[in-house]
């Protein structure tokens, strides 16, 4: 069976931005059996529930400097320490549930497959006239709504954390724009760019370890093995980001070089803008090519005779 193809409405949806093809999903026969078997969010709640959370969390942690600074009424070295503690504070906080969410997405996905082999589901699964891609998107969509709360309260977190660093960057930003108003220009660019992925990155992380759960499934029989395996996935992962980030930085650091050798004409600071662009770009081609990649993998795999 065919899923039928969405109107406008539904192929733009906010539902597909939070997981890509769930608008599609949410209408297959399988979602309901899985998410019967499985729990997680219903997708018919997502967006509401995305959108509740997400603010829920970012008062909570905008709402206390704002409280301690109409209490205090102006902002003094008492008032910036907590500022700095408390966002200091959630930044640690957002590592530590980042390498939560990467234990979680395999978590929850590695036995999507391997568990059902066994019993005569997979066997039902297999001779039914599904398309195959699509029951192993069903497995991948359903696993995401299983972890979906952790990933909305990383979204709110960081989307706090910008609320709260974006106080830094007023000053020496309008300064920048007095002095030099394309210099500022080109500031405010790499500041949006940064902001903009620190934001979505967790949406892209776990479309992507969810992924890799999958093929692990597909792939591997054993539980044990399959658990191995996860952790060595997260572990790779983790080694070619800090590379990436390496390799980043010190270029960053040789255009910066660059600028003042050049008396700030600009230059480096153009360079460091079209890194910062790559990287990027870099970032979400691999987290989307190694979700593709995955998939195809699995259906492969897991219908391997």
């Amino acid at each position: 069976m065919r899923i039928p193809k969405p109107g406008f409405i539904g192929r733009y949806s906010l539902l597909n931005f939070w997981i890509p093809q769930s608008a599609l999903i949410r209408q297959h026969p399988l979602y309901r059996l899985e998410r019967q078997r499985q729990g997680g969010i219903a997708l018919a709640d997502l967006s509401r529930h995305s959108l509740s959370l997400l603010a829920e969390i970012c008062a909570v942690i905008v709402g206390f400097p704002l409280i301690v600074l109409i209490y205090t009424g102006n902002f003094g070295a008492i008032t910036l320490a907590i500022y700095d503690i408390w966002s200091s504070m959630w930044l640690l906080v957002g590592i530590v549930a980042v390498i939560v969410l990467d234990v979680a997405g395999v978590w929850v996905s590695v036995g999507s497959i391997n568990r059902d082999r066994p019993t005569m589901l997979w066997n039902l699964l297999r001779a039914t006239p599904l398309l195959r891609w699509q029951i192993i998107l069903v497995k991948h969509t359903v696993a995401q709504t299983r972890v979906w709360n952790l990933v909305i309260a990383i979204l709110g977190m960081r989307v706090g954390v910008v609320i709260i660093g974006g106080g830094y960057w007023v000053k020496p930003l309008l300064g920048a724009f007095h002095h030099d108003p394309v210099r500022g220009i080109f500031i405010l660019y790499m500041l949006l760019i940064l902001m903009a992925m620190y934001i979505l990155e967790p949406l892209w992380r776990v479309r992507a370890m969810v992924a890799v759960g999958i093929v692990i499934s597909a792939r591997v029989q054993d539980s044990f093995m399959s658990v191995l395996a996860g952790v060595g996935s997260i572990g790779f992962l983790w080694l070619t980001q800090g590379i990436g980030l390496l390799i980043l930085l010190r270029f960053l650091s040789h255009s910066i070089a660059f600028d003042l050798g050049n008396g700030l004409d600009g230059s480096g600071l153009i360079m460091a803008a079209g890194l910062l662009s790559i990287y990027v770009a870099i970032t979400y081609t691999y987290y989307n090519q190694l979700r593709l990649r995955c998939l195809h993998r699995a259906v492969k795999d897991a219908f391997r005779e």
